[in-house]
This record gives C-alpha cells, sequence and structure tokens, in this order.
C-alpha cells in the first residue's frame, strides 16, 4: 500500500483557509498526525512518496506536519520547503535539551515552528520564545488557562491557535477569548440551535433542486426558474460558454443550454450552483467541503455500485452538509425538497449503500485510519482507490470553486 494524506483546514478568525493540516499513512502503518519513526529518518523524509501529492492538495497554503523526535534530530524535515512547511513537536514527546536544540535549529533554519497539545508546563516555557504557534486543545482547557496562553502570545508573539473546534459555539467562544487560528469541523455542523423554517429568500434554489431532480425531466419548469433568477441565467451560460466546453457556437439562451447539458449533467450543475448560493454567507471552506464530498462520492460510487445507485451519489455528496448551510434539521430541509428515498436515506442516516459512503468520507475528513479500512473493507474499495479519489476530489473542488463562488 502506497502512503496516504489526508488534509484538514486550519482557519482565521474571518474563516478564510490560512493553511492546512496534513494527517500521514505510511504504507500499512496507522499513524495520526505524524509521520513516525522509519528505519532511516533521512530516507524516509527523503523518499516523497507520501508528500508528493503535498502542494497539489494544499492549493499553495502552509502545511502543518508533525515530526517525532528521531526525525527532529536529524533534521530530516530539511527535505521540504521551508516557506511552505510549518514543523510540529508534540508535547508527548521528552523535551530534554538535546530536544529543545533540536528546535533551537528548526528556528535557524528558516522553518516555522509550531508546538502542539502544549499544557501549561513551567518545564516547557523556554520553549515559548522560539514557537511561531502555539496549539491547543480547546475543550480540554479551564477559562484561566485559556487567560494564561492568550497572554503568553502577546509576551513572546507566538500565534495561538485552538483545535478540536467541533461545534460553530466553540468557534465563536475561541475567538472571544483572543485566538487567532482554529481548526476543526465545526463550520460541517449546523449550529446547536438550528432555526425553524426555511428563509424565503432560499426557497427558490430549493424548488429548483427539486424540479431539476423530479422523476420526470420538464424542461419548461427548469427554464422557467433559472429565467427567474438572473444570477443563475448569467452562471449557466457562463459555464457552457467556457473554453472547457470548446463549442463551436456560442450558447444564448436558457433552453438551448438546458437540452445541451441532459438531466444527469444539468442535475449535477444545478445542486453545486444551488448549494453555492445557499452558502454565501457561510465560510468559503464549506463549499470545498461540500463539492469535494460530491466528487468523491461520484468517483467511488461508480467504482462500487450499479449505474441506477452511483447515478445518486453527486448529490448525496452536494448536499449532505446542506443543514450547516442553512443551519436547519436536515430532517426539515429534505421535507421541502421531496427527492428520490434513494438520496433521501443516506442525507437523514438511514441504512442504504451510499451511506456507508458517507461514513467513509466523513472518515477521510477526520483523518480515523482504522475506520477507513474496515468501511473500505466492508464495501470491498481498494485502499490505494480510496485516497486517490479522495486526492483527486480535493483538487477538483477547488478548481470548481474559484469558478462559482
Amino acid at each position: 500500500m502506497n502512503s496516504c494524506l489526508i488534509r484538514q483546514s486550519i482557519v482565521d478568525r474571518d474563516e478564510n483557509v490560512v493553511a492546512y493540516k496534513l494527517l500521514v499513512r505510511d504504507g500499512t502503518r496507522h499513524l495520526i498526525c505524524r509521520i513516525e519513526e522509519p528505519s532511516s529518518a533521512n530516507e524516509a523524509a527523503a523518499n516523497q512518496n507520501h508528500l508528493t501529492g503535498l502542494h497539489r492538495i494544499t492549493d499553495g497554503q502552509k502545511c502543518f506536519i508533525e515530526f517525532n523526535r528521531s526525525l527532529l534530530l536529524e533534521n530530516a524535515y530539511t527535505s521540504l520547503d521551508s516557506e511552505s512547511t510549518v514543523v510540529e513537536v508534540s508535547e508527548s514527546e521528552q523535551f530534554d535539551a538535546e530536544l529543545v536544540d533540536a528546535c533551537r535549529t528548526v528556528k535557524k533554519k528558516g522553518y516555522a515552528l509550531a508546538l502542539d497539545d502544549y499544557v501549561d508546563d513551567p518545564w516547557l516555557q523556554p520553549l515559548l520564545e522560539y514557537a511561531d504557534l502555539l496549539k491547543v486543545e480547546f475543550p480540554i482547557l479551564t477559562a484561566e488557562q485559556h487567560r494564561r496562553i492568550i497572554e503568553c502570545a502577546g509576551k513572546y508573539g507566538f500565534v495561538a491557535m485552538a483545535k478540536r473546534i467541533d461545534t460553530q459555539e466553540d468557534f465563536a467562544a475561541a475567538r472571544e477569548l483572543g485566538y487567532t487560528y482554529f481548526q476543526g469541523y465545526y463550520y460541517c455542523r449546523p449550529r446547536s440551535k438550528a432555526i425553524s423554517g426555511i428563509p424565503t429568500s432560499q426557497l427558490h434554489y430549493l424548488r429548483l433542486l427539486q424540479v431539476v431532480n423530479a422523476a420526470e425531466f420538464r424542461i419548461d419548469a427548469i427554464e422557467e426558474l433559472i429565467k427567474n433568477e438572473l444570477s443563475l441565467t448569467v452562471k449557466l451560460l457562463q459555464y457552457l460558454n467556457s473554453p472547457s466546453f470548446a463549442l463551436r457556437s456560442t450558447v444564448s439562451s436558457i433552453r438551448q443550454a438546458v437540452t445541451l447539458l441532459g438531466q444527469r449533467p444539468l442535475q449535477k450543475w444545478v445542486s453545486m450552483i444551488t448549494v453555492s448560493q445557499l452558502g454565501q454567507s457561510k465560510p468559503l471552506v464549506l463549499l470545498n467541503a461540500s463539492l469535494a464530498r460530491a466528487k468523491f462520492l461520484e468517483v467511488i460510487g461508480k467504482q462500487v455500485f450499479t449505474d441506477d445507485i452511483a447515478g445518486d451519489c453527486f448529490l448525496v455528496g452536494m448536499l449532505s452538509l446542506l443543514d450547516a448551510i442553512l443551519d436547519v434539521p436536515m430532517a426539515e430541509i429534505l421535507c421541502n425538497l421531496a427527492l428520490a428515498p434513494s438520496i433521501v436515506a443516506p442525507l437523514l442516516g438511514s441504512e442504504s449503500p451510499v451511506n456507508q459512503l458517507l461514513h467513509l468520507t466523513q472518515a477521510l475528513d477526520e483523518g480515523e485510519w482504522r475506520l477507513i479500512s474496515a468501511l473500505a473493507s466492508q464495501m470491498k474499495i481498494d485502499e490505494d482507490s480510496v485516497f486517490a479519489a479522495y486526492e483527486d476530489a480535493i483538487v477538483w473542488a477547488t478548481d470548481v470553486t474559484e469558478n462559482i463562488k
């Protein structure tokens, strides 16, 4: 098995992605958040099998990679670009004089240094003057510990970063306390007190989504709904007249566009545009996550399902975060859509083949290596194919986000 990469977004106070945490699994060993000690530390770091896709999936952003004691002492991180690499050191390592000196070397060589899983321990104080970032597990610290960390950030000049931000409320609290960067999947979850009722301004897009996915493909109804929303009309015509289609003549009408695309491609386009329009007030990382899920489910679905089931996979992935986008319970959203049972079942968490794929993409998001292996085995999917599809989906989603946001 080849080495595998998973990325997790790190956002700033305005919820813009500023970096990615890379989780690495090397071969058959299950490693979380770090490159474990190999037979030769230098050889492992220089062998870029697990990092060849690094720039491909980080979209030019910095990447956080955790190195263990052995790799730090051998300066193994120097095989990576200092401009784009943040060297992480875990609190679980033994911080003796040798390791402290290794951290000084990281800084001397021009790399940013992050201390991970930091605890308020006097022994770690000497390291604070070298740290560029300090990461803490937000939920486990007391209010007093948070206060001291923010004070230290001001004193020593490092950036305070809160991880395990799992809810919208966690993000708001960490931001209020003064943290600068945040890591977690809070943006993929609706607020704990989700509102009741879908805003009237959003109903038009949901109506279009329903009509285009109806059993009967009604061109007249679809044309009318798109024409009634100027932004959709412009986006559709721009999409079809883009260089990627290389059409001989310009598409100038909605009916021409709908007829040219056909049902399945139109369903995909409408679902992408609908989610992007509904999520305009949400962080861009949420749209990106929806797109990546949709593409991953589509690619893997074609490998393991019959055509009728595989055809639903893209839409299921695209809509799987709609509750977080609207801050409305998923069951209430689906009541307004009247989609086919094969699409509704996985979105509600009911037993279905596609639901297993949703669990798989969620396990990938969170770096749950053993669960990824178990689900891939249950579905008889080759793990190399899973990670190849995952990386391709991330790159595709990034490209598409730029075109439809």
